[in-house]
C-alpha cells in the first residue's frame, strides 16, 4: 500500500513546504502554467501546513525559500 499523498497547485505553499523539510514525492504539469506538487503526508507536514494558513509570523531562511520558489517555477 502507498503512503497518503498531499497535493497543491499552489507554488508559494510548494516552496514554503519544501524551504521547510516537507518530502517532495513527485510533481505533475496540469496545463502549460500550472504543475500538482505532491508531498509525503506526515504530521509534520500538518503542522506545516497550518502554520502556513495560520499567518502567524515566523522566522524563515529567505534563501530557502526564494530556492524553493526558482525550483518550482523552473518546472511550471
Amino acid at each position: 500500500m502507498s503512503s497518503p499523498i498531499y497535493a497543491t497547485q499552489d507554488p508559494y505553499l510548494a516552496s514554503f513546504l519544501l524551504s521547510q523539510g516537507a518530502v517532495l514525492v513527485g510533481h505533475t504539469r496540469l496545463a502549460p502554467k500550472r504543475v500538482e506538487f505532491r508531498f509525503l503526508t506526515s504530521e509534520g507536514l500538518h503542522q506545516l501546513l497550518r502554520l502556513y494558513w495560520s499567518r502567524r509570523h515566523i522566522l524563515v531562511v529567505p534563501a530557502e525559500l526564494f530556492d524553493a520558489l526558482r525550483k518550482f517555477k523552473s518546472r511550471s
